[in-house]
């Protein structure tokens, strides 16, 4: 697979394992799952995310090893590291309020459409293609042609 398609993969994967997992509990209050069998499923939806994330995280940290000079890779991976900390700090903040709000399966139901929504704000946009160029024809009437 290729990076953009595996990094295309594992945004849809972050969408899926979230939603899963705040879906994990009602589902499965409502289909009479035992306790242990919920928890089982919340791990193994975790696991998932947890796949997605690194399809997400491995392409980047190629694409910067493979476009950045040697001597400032380390450099360059480190301030990726903090632009995403301090990404994530609001983000945290904003979820938990949600959490306590509205609940903890709302609040992740929200997070999954946001990854969504960014993911298909993220979307390549093919150009479109130009139109033919428009050719001026002229018609003569003083000739026959026979």
């Amino acid at each position: 697979i290729g990076q953009l398609p595996a990094a295309g993969l594992g945004v849809n994967g972050v969408a899926l394992g979230v939603a899963l997992l705040a879906l994990n509990r009602p589902l499965g209050d409502a289909a009479h799952f035992s306790n242990n069998l919920i928890i089982a499923l919340a791990v193994l939806e975790a696991s998932l995310l947890g796949f997605a994330l690194n399809l997400i995280s491995i392409p980047c940290q190629t694409v910067i090893q493979e476009r950045v000079l040697p001597d400032l890779r380390g450099q360059a991976l480190a301030f990726q590291q903090t632009l995403q900390n301090l990404a994530a700090a609001p983000v945290l903040l904003i979820v938990g309020f949600l959490a306590d709000t509205v609940g903890i399966a709302w609040a992740l139901l929200v997070v999954a459409i946001g990854v969504v929504c960014a993911a298909r704000v993220q979307l390549p946009v093919k150009p479109k293609p130009k139109p033919p160029a428009q050719v001026d024809v002229v018609t003569r009437t003083d000739t026959l042609v026979s």
